[in-house]
């Protein structure tokens, strides 16, 4: 189907340069997206993009072929995340509030005149944990799926039970609710 050549091709085409989070770009291919800092902007896993996507096309037409193809694609993307985009701790961050895909909201904690600024660094976000958890949990099950092995497996499910716990942590209890946490300042961020 035209989706799965599209995604196929998106993660393929940014793998060959070197760039497994796929940055946000133009038609071309170009990066359209950089932080005050020049680090290019990603489509963090709590965009929904890749693994998301794919586990739905997956669950709806179960071709191996296709899920073979993408699974070392994947497997970079989310090295590429869980590496380059966690703070001191093991949470995940974006490196920008455009990464994040929430430009310039005041849930980063000031008033922003730029989407590149590094607030998103230092905040903890109980979506971008979630959705990590969500991605190893979808990353184990192609895994399991495909044969790859109990090594595999049980590594996607480390990174699974970590994110879920991590997002378990931002559970706010007076306010019953889950918030997100300045590790900066060591508070709970404002509004919640």
């Amino acid at each position: 189907s035209l989706a799965k050549e599209v995604i196929y091709g998106m993660y393929a085409d940014t793998a060959e340069r070197g760039q497994p989070q796929v940055p946000c770009q133009n038609e071309d291919g170009t990066t359209n997206m950089e932080c005050m800092d020049n680090n290019t902007a990603g489509t963090p896993p709590s965009w929904g993009g890749p693994l998301f996507t794919v586990h739905s096309i997956l669950a709806r037409d179960g071709n191996k072929e296709w899920g073979a193809k993408m699974y070392p694609l994947l497997k970079s993307y989310l090295r590429f995340w869980l590496t380059n985009r966690t703070d001191s701790d093991g949470y995940q961050i974006c490196k920008c509030s455009w990464e994040s895909g929430q430009d310039m909201m005041k849930r980063w904690g000031w008033n922003q005149s730029y989407g590149g600024d590094r607030s998103t660094r230092i905040i903890r976000a109980p979506e971008h944990q979630a959705a990590m958890a969500h991605a190893a949990g979808v990353m184990g099950a192609l895994a399991q799926e495909l044969g790859l092995g109990s090594a595999a497996e049980a590594y996607c499910a480390s990174v699974r039970d970590r994110h879920v716990n991590l997002t378990l942590s931002l559970w706010h209890a007076e306010a019953k609710w889950f918030c997100d946490y300045n590790s900066e300042a060591g508070a709970w961020q404002s509004g919640c």
